[in-house]
């Protein structure tokens, strides 16, 4: 607990005189260290069977560029198809809706960053993004 100004002697006093206060300190240092984990967060992916959804995080704005399918032998959770989707678009390209959008980030970014994590997306590097835009580029 150092990191709230707090010693070790300290804390052991407040944990044991004040168990409520020491619960809303551990609180206050859980939230300050997932900010700081989430305030390095840009790029996260959700992926369904039939969706896969790439999203890029300003300081402002969220940017999303999906892919969606609603024919059965593509399953975005399986390798080989994102690897057949990346090599050989042009194939694919008239079974699937690429679409790209963005909006402004509603609460503080890292929130919805928390909050999407929650709700099954995971993170993912720059080259993972970047390729997605350019297979949304490809299919203009």
């Amino acid at each position: 607990m150092v990191a709230n100004g707090i010693d070790d002697a300290e804390w052991k006093k407040i944990n044991n005189t004040n168990p409520d206060r020491a619960i809303e300190l551990v609180e206050l240092f859980s939230d300050v260290v997932f900010e700081k984990a989430f305030v390095k967060v840009q790029f996260l992916e959700h992926l369904e069977p039939t969706s896969i959804k790439v999203f890029m995080f300003t300081t402002d704005k969220i940017y999303l560029i999906g892919i969606d399918s609603a024919h059965p032998e593509i399953d975005f959770r399986d390798k080989d198809v994102m690897t057949a989707l990346a090599t050989n678009f042009l194939e694919y390209k008239d079974k699937l809706h690429i679409y790209k959008t963005n909006k402004p980030i509603a609460e503080n970014r890292e929130a919805e960053i928390f909050k999407m994590l929650k709700d099954g997306c995971l993170v993912i590097d720059e080259d993972r993004f970047k390729a997605f835009a350019n297979l949304y580029q490809a299919s203009l």
